[in-house]
């Protein structure tokens, strides 16, 4: 039994590791988005371009730290004999005593306060994003008309003027 306390240790540590990593992504996230939003607002193409790089490597970091985490929790729910699924912070919390206890209380807790924020970024860019899209939107429909419009030819063949044509014609 001794064996299995000493690997469940190990473990918590390994999984410790790899949730500071994940609250260290969380927080290069929220650094993206605030960037994201900047270049958005401040229309900087070129920061857009290389936040898209940025975060296209990130995305390969994350997909990285996931497995990890998989592997480890795996490893973790065997030992404590129970599904992956039904495993988390909470119930691993009740295998634990002293150190490593207070340590996944404290990773769990930072994680929740991460998320809460991430999700409130998230929510705040997606406005914007929304904004942008409903903006760039009106204005094209503004520049070109609306989709199925009609123009009416008296009997010389020329259109009459209408105030609600679009601006621009794409037809040659």
């Amino acid at each position: 039994m001794k064996t299995n306390n000493m690997s469940l240790e190990c473990l918590v540590q390994d999984l410790l590791e790899i949730l500071e990593a994940e609250q260290r992504r969380i927080a290069h996230t929220l650094t993206r988005l605030d960037e994201l939003r900047s270049a958005v607002i401040k229309r900087d193409e070129n920061m857009l371009f290389t936040l898209q790089e940025t975060i296209r490597t990130e995305q390969e970091q994350a997909v990285d730290l996931e497995s990890r985490r998989e592997l480890v929790r795996e490893k973790i729910a065997g030992i404590l004999g129970c599904s992956v699924e039904k495993l988390n912070l909470t119930r691993l919390c009740r295998s634990l005593d002293g150190a490593p206890l207070q340590k996944v209380h404290a990773i769990q807790r930072s994680l929740k306060e991460s998320v809460r924020a991430l999700k409130n970024e998230h929510y705040v860019t997606t406005v914007l994003l929304r904004d942008c899209a409903r903006i760039n939107h009106a204005l094209l429909r503004c520049l070109l008309g609306e989709r199925g419009q009609t123009r009416l030819y008296n009997a010389r063949g020329t259109s009459a003027l209408h105030l609600e044509r679009g601006l621009m014609s794409l037809k040659a």
